[in-house]
């Protein structure tokens, strides 16, 4: 017996936090992302072999389906680098609970794996948003609503059309790792912090019609805009590095970007006019980033028994 998964990670557009607890617990939260085609994938037999992943959510969810004790060989890998913002650990998360939920014939829906990959992880690597486990669900363009009641999390994904995004959107690794639970330790647990995020609903809200409409040029001077809040909401999410790479990328013809995820290291993302992306790649480069080439993941996460 065979079995192969694989799971889109994404690049979050919208969001700043809003979808991770405790802010979320009590005011709802709101994301805007695109799933993209850097993908955890990995392949399960039922023979005796190594166990590449030896991670805390790995175990978690081995044991959460009864299957901590069965000898079985699995071999994983990340296209991508792991824990830069990319919502790896959100991705590998789904790419597994789906993988034992085959494995395991325990036919969970989408939306239920969706949630038991997200408390699975939030129990095992601390709190994170929801977000990426939609998009490494369903794939595609998603404008998600968090919705907490009581111990049950209601999600509510629109998916939207792509028109033109990724000629708009380029993707650039600074280098180095952070973990996401540390970085968003303190997000929402003071009153500027709150302030902060409430004021990136509304620009969620206003980032959804940009995309909608195929509006990028505003899509990229709300992310502008957005990104100076983020900073007030959590100061470990830049450092003198990046903020001097936003404004060398701005100055060479960027409507406006962001750190992907928590921040302080790991992928940035910059809206533009499309012919203005070799002007940007040069300076991204020549401060020591690499260009990351992707496309938009509209298959989500897929398993099959071969």
């Amino acid at each position: 017996m065979k079995i192969s998964a694989s799971a889109p990670s994404r690049i979050s557009l919208a969001c700043g936090g809003t979808d991770v607890p405790p802010f979320c617990n009590r005011y709802g939260g709101l994301a805007l992302n695109v799933a993209i085609n850097i993908k955890q994938r990995c392949e399960l037999t039922d023979q005796v072999g190594q166990i590449q992943l030896d991670s805390l959510l790995y175990k978690a969810i081995v044991k959460y389906f009864g299957v901590s004790d069965l000898k079985l060989s699995l071999q994983n890998g990340f296209d991508g680098h792991m824990g830069a913002g990319l919502g790896s650990s959100g991705s590998a998360g789904v790419m597994l609970v789906s993988l034992f939920n085959k494995y395991t014939q325990s036919k969970l829906t989408k939306s239920e794996i969706v949630e038991t990959a997200w408390k699975l992880e939030n129990k095992s690597l601390g709190k994170t948003g929801i977000q990426d486990q939609v998009a490494a669900m369903y794939g595609g363009v998603n404008y998600i609503v968090v919705n907490h009641l009581g111990n049950k999390v209601d999600i509510e994904r629109f998916p939207i059309q792509d028109k033109g995004l990724k000629k708009h959107l380029s993707l650039y690794y600074l280098g180095g790792t952070r973990s996401s639970s540390q970085t968003q330790a303190t997000l929402g647990t003071n009153q500027k912090s709150v302030e902060a995020l409430l004021k990136y609903q509304e620009i969620t809200q206003r980032a959804l019609e940009c995309i909608s409409e195929g509006d990028f040029m505003r899509l990229g001077q709300l992310m502008n805009f957005a990104w100076e809040l983020k900073k007030d909401a959590n100061r470990k999410t830049t450092n003198s590095r990046i903020d001097d790479i936003y404004n060398i990328a701005m100055s060479a013809g960027a409507w406006g970007g962001k750190i992907i995820g928590a921040g302080g290291n790991g992928y940035m993302v910059f809206m533009h006019e499309p012919h203005k992306r070799k002007q940007i790649s040069e300076v991204m480069v020549n401060k020591g980033a690499e260009e990351i080439k992707w496309d938009v993941d509209y298959n989500g996460c897929e398993v099959k028994k071969l």
